[in-house]
């Protein structure tokens, strides 16, 4: 009787393992009002919004933490099997989503509780713990399993930092995502697709959802871009000064970066704010992310192959362990992208970092000779459908291939970072005359002032001209920090 008392009473104690996010400047959250419903001892009422949270956000691994900790405190007493497979459930999603000690000690406290009052236990999609993989290796190798089975195994050996055994597991079952006619319709991916994708990007640094775009919406999209790029070509031909601006820039011979208007189509929900495409970007960069970079790349015809690059380095160069991504970049084909029109190319783990000393020197099988990490040299050359979404970690190393076509590739590029960075690679900003005469150190401490100095100077040469710039801007009724 003690001992039953005693695991009761841990379960009990289990409630200090939720985990609180509080409500942000008095925007709803589902998970803090369960939180308080919790504190009130409204377990039903817990339940209902950490549920709700799950389901607006179902690549939260910690709010199915919450859930599967909530219908175990509220059901363990009464041994009601069907909640506490629920909460076994929540707890196995949890799992899958992040490999966490926390949750997995839920689960083992929970089934043990379970064992002892005679229930049955049934099988939870979480992996095996370390101590259990060379188990789940075997067991994996026997069964010969599939993408599901392979990332599976994949997560343990990125855990236990084994990354070369991690990214060997990436292959195109794994990182090719296909979105169903339902997930489409609901703009909403299943949990299954939302952990293979999360897993892709983590482990393989690429993961390909296809097909997201609808095509009426695409062709609005193809119709505008050729518009823009053709006046850009027209601009450039008139005059080479055009060709690298503020506003656009030539990435390699025939492959051209341009800034899109900020207009519809471009601006729109459909695609900036996709249901299929913002839990994965939740996921790997939090809620507070913004759009950097915005625009197309297109490569010409007979455009040549480009030269192995990242969209932005680490954050900590000199670091020997890998750190989440502070961004995350997403492609749209405009076309569909056979190897003959030039579809870019990726160095699976490329993201992951090492120190300098434990890079090696690799001939990859497209000729190249580069510094890389031991695990970061396969290359993988996806071919792709218009409408698709490719989404990458923007650390990864990759290139656009050879263009041998005698038609255009268009491509929509959009960065995702976290709201504090700031990317100082792709594209200048907008400097004043004036900025030309400082040294290089006042230009460097001096840039964001001096952009915001041009601002002003065209706002007062505006005035002059007897125009309002007050008419055109903000009515600024909303706090930076509220914005998510």
């Amino acid at each position: 009787v003690l001992g039953q008392f005693k695991m009761e009473h841990r379960l009990f104690l289990l409630c200090l393992c939720l985990l609180v996010l509080p409500q942000i400047h008095g925007q709803y959250s589902h998970k803090s009002a369960g939180i308080e419903c919790d504190k009130k001892g409204d377990a039903e009422c817990a339940i209902r919004e950490f549920r709700k949270g799950v389901e607006e956000d179902p690549s939260d691994a910690k709010g199915w933490n919450n859930l599967g900790v909530a219908l175990m405190r509220k059901y363990a007493p009464a041994q009601n099997q069907v909640q506490l497979n629920e909460a076994l459930k929540a707890f196995g999603t949890s799992l899958a989503l992040v490999p966490d000690a926390g949750t997995r000690k839920n689960w083992d406290d929970l089934t043990t509780y379970m064992k002892s009052r005679g229930m049955a236990v049934p099988t939870t999609p979480q992996s095996p713990p370390p101590q259990q993989l060379k188990e789940a290796q075997a067991k994996a190798q026997a069964s010969q399993a599939g993408a599901a089975g392979a990332t599976s195994v994949a997560d343990l050996y990125f855990a236990n930092g084994e990354y070369k055994k991690a990214v060997g597991t990436c292959k195109k079952s794994t990182m090719v995502i296909e979105v169903t006619e339902e997930e489409r319709a609901n703009k909403k991916l299943g949990i299954e697709n939302l952990i293979r994708a999360n897993r892709a990007i983590k482990i393989c640094g690429v993961a390909i959802l296809k097909p997201v775009l609808e095509e009426r919406f695409l062709e609005k999209l193809r119709k505008r871009q050729k518009v823009q790029f053709g006046q850009y070509l027209r601009s450039i031909e008139e005059d080479k000064k055009n060709t690298n601006t503020t506003e656009s820039n030539q990435r390699s011979p025939g492959r051209y970066e341009v800034r899109l208007p900020y207009k519809q189509p471009f601006i729109g929900g459909e695609l900036i704010d996709n249901g299929l495409l913002t839990p994965i970007l939740k996921a790997n960069v939090g809620t507070r992310y913004e759009i950097d970079t915005f625009s197309s790349v297109t490569s010409l015809p007979n455009t040549p192959h480009q030269h192995w690059h990242q969209d932005t380095g680490h954050l900590f160069g000199h670091f020997d362990h890998h750190t989440p991504p502070h961004g995350l970049v997403v492609f749209v084909p405009l076309i569909d992208v056979p190897k003959n029109l030039g579809p870019t190319e990726f160095l699976l783990g490329s993201h992951i970092q090492c120190s300098e000393d434990k890079k090696e020197k690799y001939t990859l099988k497209s000729g190249w000779t580069l510094s890389l990490c031991p695990w970061a040299h396969d290359e993988f050359l996806p071919t792709l459908t218009a409408g698709s979404m490719v989404v990458f970690d923007v650390r990864i190393m990759h290139r656009g291939t050879a263009n041998k076509s005698d038609k255009k590739r268009p491509m929509l590029y959009a960065s995702f970072f976290r709201e504090w960075y700031v990317d100082r690679v792709n594209f200048k900003d907008k400097q004043t005359k004036k900025f030309d005469d400082l040294t290089a150190t006042e230009r460097k401490l001096l840039t964001r002032v001096d952009s915001h100095q041009y601002i002003l100077q065209l706002e007062e040469e505006f005035r002059k001209l007897g125009g309002d710039p007050d008419a055109l801007q903000s009515n600024y009724m909303y706090t930076k920090h509220n914005l998510q």
